[in-house]
C-alpha cells in the first residue's frame, strides 16, 4: 500500500500525539530531575516506592556533597516554589525552610547553583536561571 492512501481519524491522530508528547515530557523530566534514575525509570513503568540505587550520577553526586538521595527532591521542590513565590537570599533560606537539615540544604543550594540551575543575583537573591 502506497503511504498516499494511508489515513488515520482525527482520533487516532490525536491520541498518537498525546503519547508522543508525554513520552518526550517524561524524557525531559528524566534527563533534568535531580532524582535517581532508576527511582524515575522503575516509576516511570508502573513500580511504587522504588529505592534509590546508591550508583547513578545524581546519587553519586547527592552523596559527594552529604546530601540524602530521597531528600533532594524536596528540597528541589520546596526551593523552587520559595524562589518562584518570594524573593529569598541564601541567607534567608534556611531560615524558611527549617524543615530540611541546614547543611544538607545549603549544599544542594550550591550544587544547583554550581550546576546552573540557580542563580544568585548581584543582590544576593536566589532565581531560577530563566527568572534573572
Amino acid at each position: 500500500m502506497h503511504e498516499d492512501h494511508l489515513i488515520f481519524s482525527q482520533e487516532v491522530y490525536e491520541n498518537r500525539k498525546r503519547s508522543d508528547v508525554d513520552r518526550s515530557a517524561a524524557m525531559e523530566r528524566y534527563v533534568i530531575r535531580a532524582r535517581c534514575r532508576s527511582v524515575q525509570l522503575l516509576e516511570y513503568f508502573g513500580e511504587r516506592f522504588p529505592e534509590p540505587c546508591g550508583h547513578c550520577d545524581v546519587c553519586r553526586e547527592s552523596k559527594k556533597h552529604g546530601l540524602i538521595p530521597g531528600e533532594i527532591e524536596d528540597m528541589q521542590r520546596a526551593i523552587d516554589q520559595l524562589v518562584l513565590m518570594h524573593e529569598v537570599t541564601l541567607e534567608e533560606l534556611p531560615e524558611r525552610l527549617t524543615h530540611f537539615n541546614r547543611h544538607h540544604l545549603l549544599e544542594f543550594v550550591r550544587w544547583k547553583i554550581d550546576k546552573g540551575e540557580l542563580v544568585l543575583t548581584d543582590k544576593l537573591v536566589l532565581a531560577l536561571p530563566d527568572m534573572e
